[in-house]
């Protein structure tokens, strides 16, 4: 198994033909106070696998301390992706109204199948005169 692309951005989505579209990719969120709640990010993965084979994967979102603040796990909605014709799946995750507790960096980790895939964005004061 292969990750073939992950990103964060503000939204993404497959069309009818199962091509992967990605809006506003960022690695950085900007809060004038912390606690801060960002509205909405996606979370995006590629991945190359066995073809038509179910994909079990989960992910979980740590804050700079290492705390897990997201866990897909306590999540049971969370579906198998199934791979197509070639063994590309697209997981695409959308996280609302998450809750940040602290600047500083944050990671993402994707679980699937004896796999683990890292991101990260960074959480920072907005700059000087931008508030």
């Amino acid at each position: 198994m292969e990750i073939l692309l992950k990103t964060i951005c503000d939204n993404a989505f497959a069309d009818q033909a199962g091509k992967l579209n990605i809006i506003g990719i960022f690695d950085e969120i900007y809060a004038p106070l912390i606690p801060a709640t960002h509205p909405k990010m996606t979370l995006v993965f590629v991945v190359k696998g066995t073809p038509k084979k179910q994909l079990n994967h989960g992910f979980d979102i740590e804050d700079p301390s290492g705390k897990k603040i997201i866990d897909s796990a306590q999540n049971p909605n969370i579906k198998p992706a199934i791979a197509g014709e070639s063994g590309v799946v697209n997981i695409i995750h959308n996280i609302v109204n998450l809750k940040l507790e602290s600047y500083g960096k944050y990671r993402v980790n994707l679980y699937a199948e004896g796999l683990k895939e890292s991101l990260s964005f960074d959480v920072k004061p907005l700059p000087k005169g931008n508030a």
